[in-house]
């Protein structure tokens, strides 16, 4: 139970009253504050106070008691009040999903009864009384139609289309290209994360229920699934409209698995990045440098910046991260043997801006400052890397690195003799 500051304040000064006397102020000042509207303070007050009267008060007791309870009633009542507007408001938003919902798909489908001139045709033959003449609020049976509403292929003599393309951008902010085009992603952060997530997955395909655990874990399935349905189609229509319809069907879903179509063809930084990585492991030299090179340039910053706090997106993140710092120190080493000094300061300084405690990243630096001359700079970086070490990590320099400062100290005195 909390204790208001007037009940902390009355308990101080209590320590020096008598038991009635103090029993009786509980009592006079819970009243007053509950004339006041100051229920959680008095009830507070009188629940001190009940701990003082004596069993022989049985008429305090019980006046007390009854207040008491219908004080926990009312508790109660107000905590039911509020859960039900917590269902409420989620009955009220599954409710506006589901009209997004009915409002974007809704209008294909009547379109497509255009095409059925059965159906109308059917509506006004039966005469009024009969069980399949229309209703207003009730539509008719009709057990021997069924209609295809999916698109056709086309049988015609057209001219065959190359399979549009798309290029996606992982490092940094994500985005998608369409043959050469940026697209305008839906608003809707459900759509785009959904986009996210197939574009990175092996076979760009993901089941309902992943997508539902993904990014409404703790809605009811119904309400999950509306809003699943709801995300999909807002992606849908914002990369038919932003491709000029070219990609109509792009997104598909057959036996609750949603997948991007396998007819486009996808392309992204990240499996250039990787194969750039696994082609410069093959070799050696300055055609490893180059292949690198190229690989640490499309690292424009982490894998899925609008997920980093996603568990799904967080392992690919750390394997990717690893990988650039990898090649990145490798770089650092290579230059530093071929005497390309401002080249491995570069690549050193990459690792340090996303790593500050790679103490072999500092080492690089302060060999490639020694070796250009520049032996306070050396010396600073080793200051730098022990500070860095300290603040973050609450360790000192290793033997290695405090020994690379003595070896650069000792040839700037030979020097200097």
């Amino acid at each position: 139970m909390v204790v208001s500051r007037s009940t902390e304040q009355f308990s101080t000064a209590g320590t020096v009253l008598s038991a009635d006397t103090s029993l009786k102020l509980l009592l006079e000042r819970g009243l007053a504050w509950i004339e006041e509207g100051g229920y959680s303070e008095g009830i507070a007050l009188l629940t001190l106070a009940r701990e003082l009267i004596s069993p022989a008060r049985r008429d305090l007791i019980d006046l007390l008691d009854t207040f008491l309870r219908h004080y926990a009633a009312y508790g109660r009542a107000q905590a039911e009040l509020q859960e039900a507007g917590r269902r409420f408001a989620g009955a009220d938003e599954e409710l506006h999903a589901q009209a997004a919902f009915l409002k974007t798909e809704l209008p294909s489908l009547i379109a497509a009864l255009d095409d059925i001139p059965f159906l109308t045709s059917t509506m006004t033959r039966y005469p009024a009384g009969s069980h399949l003449s229309p209703v207003p609020g009730v539509l008719p049976h009709f057990p021997e139609l069924s209609v295809n509403l999916a698109p056709q292929p086309s049988h015609g003599n057209s001219e065959s289309v190359s399979a549009p393309t798309l290029s996606v951008t992982c490092f940094g902010r994500f985005s998608i290209r369409h043959n050469g085009h940026a697209l305008t992603l839906c608003s809707n952060r459900s759509g785009q994360t959904i986009l996210r997530y197939l574009a990175v997955q092996p076979e760009h395909r993901a089941s309902a229920d992943t997508l539902m655990e993904i990014l409404w874990p703790d809605d009811e399935p119904e309400v999950a699934r509306h809003k699943l349905q709801v995300a999909v189609s807002a992606l849908r229509r914002s990369l038919i409209n932003s491709s000029g319809g070219e990609l109509n069907g792009y997104i598909q879903c057959k036996d609750r698995v949603y997948q991007l179509n396998s007819d486009v063809s996808l392309s992204s930084d990240v499996d250039a990045f990787l194969l750039l990585y696994h082609t410069g492991r093959q070799v050696r030299g300055a055609e490893m440098a180059a292949q690198y090179e190229q690989a640490c340039q499309l690292y424009s910053g982490p894998f899925l910046v609008e997920d980093i706090y996603a568990d799904w997106s967080s392992r690919q993140r750390d394997y990717l991260c690893r990988v650039y710092l990898a090649m990145c120190g490798m770089l650092a080493e290579y230059f530093l043997g071929s005497s390309q000094f401002e080249d491995a300061v570069k690549w050193a300084g990459a690792i340090l801006q996303e790593n500050r405690t790679d103490e072999a990243a500092h080492r690089q630096l302060m060999r490639a400052y020694a070796a250009e001359g520049r032996r306070s700079e050396a010396v600073r970086q080793y200051q730098r890397c022990e500070r860095i070490l300290r603040e973050e990590l609450s360790v000192a320099p290793a033997p290695e690195t405090a020994t690379l400062l003595q070896s650069i100290l000792n040839a700037s005195c030979g020097s200097q003799e």
